[in-house]
């Protein structure tokens, strides 16, 4: 169960050992993600899983609870900025069905899922991980129309969107084009649908 694994005994062994896979960029590691995307719908987990940092295990059960942004944002090894690496250095590969390609799109779903808490997206808006997802939505040669769930696309939408919700972020996401990429979906759209309402309301909150 979700919260067994995530607020339990067994949490810090089995996050520190995902975040390990993850961060050595194993062919397994879109399968690690895969399983913390899962264990990220739970709401008590979202914080916890967002500030993990990976601890020897003799320290994890004391440290564990502990966690914080800060320490995120300060330790190379947390999740948070294990990811932010792996879409720094990753390129969207040609090939959408490699294990690269998963996991870079399920870094995205992933991130898209913790960034439901305002406290979590204040923290995420301080690295280079919405630099990241706004190219994604730049550089993509497919109609919104053509997005399917989970896709790069999608996910990188869907953060932008609870993204632009808070104050805090609304600066930062209108200097690196945001308006001009939700326009550009809302110019191909003119239909309707998830995209164009999500289009939508992130033009409404950058623009008031």
């Amino acid at each position: 169960n979700k919260a067994v694994m995530t607020l339990g005994a067994v949490a810090p062994r089995l996050l520190s050992n995902l975040v390990k896979l993850i961060h050595e960029r194993k062919p397994e590691a879109y399968l690690c993600l895969i399983c913390l995307v899962n264990l990220s719908y739970l709401d008590d987990a979202v914080r916890v899983v967002f500030q993990f940092v990976p601890h020897d295990y003799e320290n994890s059960s004391r440290n564990y609870k502990n966690n914080g942004s800060d320490s995120a944002l300060k330790n190379p090894k947390s999740l948070l900025r294990v990811i932010e690496s792996l879409l720094l250095y990753t390129l969207p590969p040609q090939d959408h069905h490699s294990a690269e390609s998963e996991t870079l799109r399920w870094s995205v779903t992933l991130l898209r899922l913790l960034s439901t808490l305002e406290s979590n997206t204040s923290v995420i808006a301080v690295t280079q991980i919405p630099h990241r997802v706004v190219s994604y939505l730049k550089q993509t040669t497919l109609p919104s129309m053509s997005w399917t769930s989970h896709s790069i696309e999608d996910s990188s939408l869907h953060l932008v969107y609870n993204m632009a919700r808070w104050p805090g972020c609304k600066g930062m996401l209108s200097s690196l084009g945001v308006i001009e990429v939700v326009d550009k979906i809302l110019c191909e759209s003119g239909v309707g649908g998830v995209y164009e309402f999500r289009a939508s309301v992130i033009k409404c909150c950058l623009e008031s």
